[in-house]
């Protein structure tokens, strides 16, 4: 867990064994959306899956979260057949 952009990438740097990220939106969207650009600019984490997660439930533009970089979102609460389907 990470509770900031900066101890994300820290831990993604200190721990080569994470396999995705999911990213919680809504805790500080605008970092978040930066923490995403951060971790695709370096060239092992291009493929890294990146999930977000959104309790935006109404008119989600499920295009801007891939524009960022995301391969794709959920809406909390999040159920897990679909995290599922989406790994």
């Amino acid at each position: 867990v990470a509770h900031d952009g900066n101890s994300a990438i820290q831990q993604l740097t200190a721990q080569p064994d994470i396999v995705m990220v999911l990213m919680d939106m809504m805790i500080i969207e605008k970092e978040n959306y930066n923490t995403i650009h951060q971790i695709r600019a370096q060239p092992r984490f291009q493929q890294l899956p990146i999930i977000v997660l959104t309790t935006k439930a109404v008119n989600v533009d499920s295009s801007k979260y891939l524009e960022i970089g995301a391969n794709d979102y959920l809406v909390k609460p999040i159920d897990i057949p679909s995290l599922l389907s989406l790994l």
